[in-house]
């Protein structure tokens, strides 16, 4: 998995998840999205505990959009060589 730097934030959605309190977790990685819309490790995050809530379609747009940024950077590196 690609190491990001991110926001302390995200170290509290973490363990809004562990306690199960999705909601929580939820406006917490929905805030670090706005921060960092490029951050795919929060995007994943947010989209596993969107599926705990049984949130699929949402969570697979999060998951969509992770791997979207993760071959954007993978791409740009290719060139780079």
């Amino acid at each position: 998995m690609l190491t990001i730097n991110t926001p302390r934030p995200i170290s509290t959605c973490k363990i809004y998840a562990q306690q199960s309190r999705l909601d929580n977790a939820v406006a917490n990685f929905q805030h670090a999205v706005q921060l960092q819309p490029e951050a795919p490790e929060i995007h994943e995050q947010l989209a596993k505990v969107l599926i705990l809530q049984g949130k699929k379609d949402e969570a697979a747009v999060h998951l969509e959009r992770a791997l979207k940024i993760v071959k954007q950077g993978s791409d740009a590196s290719k060139k780079k060589q």
